[in-house]
């Protein structure tokens, strides 16, 4: 059983590791064995025709943060792989951050069950529920990929 802190360590070193996520500017706000919570802020390119976040940007940070979840109780050496991904869109996300917590539902040697809530936030501390997924993640030696 991994601490918080190795946990974290590894939260921040998948999400380092991924040029997609460090484009969007995404940071891991805290870990621990079978959870991370994660955030990035919302810039004007990243808005819909209307205003609001795209879907994709929230789909893309719940996916990789449940996969980032299941990594903190693989064994070393391997790697999540997501293999079905559902995403149900509660409210349009407006604000200036979006805000993810994924966690384990049951962790298994070949698959893992995760699921994720993502938040939009207002710079005066109002949040909405805007989003929930739920994935399948494969665990995939490192070296096969």
């Amino acid at each position: 059983m991994l601490s918080d802190s190795d946990s974290l360590a590894r939260a921040v070193d998948i999400f380092s590791r991924a040029p997609y996520m460090m484009h969007l500017g995404v940071n891991v706000r805290a870990a621990g064995e079978g959870w991370v919570e994660a955030e990035l802020s919302l810039t004007e390119w990243m808005q819909q025709q209307d205003g609001v976040a795209h879907a994709g940007i929230g789909t893309s940070l719940a996916d990789h943060a449940m996969g980032t979840a299941a990594y903190t109780m693989m064994e070393p050496g391997y790697t999540p792989l997501s293999v079905e991904i559902s995403i149900r869109l509660l409210r349009p996300a407006r604000g200036n951050r979006l805000r993810c917590i994924a966690r384990v539902i049951k962790p298994g040697r070949r698959v893992s069950s995760v699921e994720a809530d993502v938040w939009s936030e207002t710079l005066d501390g109002g949040s909405t529920h805007v989003m929930r997924g739920n994935a399948t993640m494969a665990v995939v030696a490192s070296e096969t990929i």
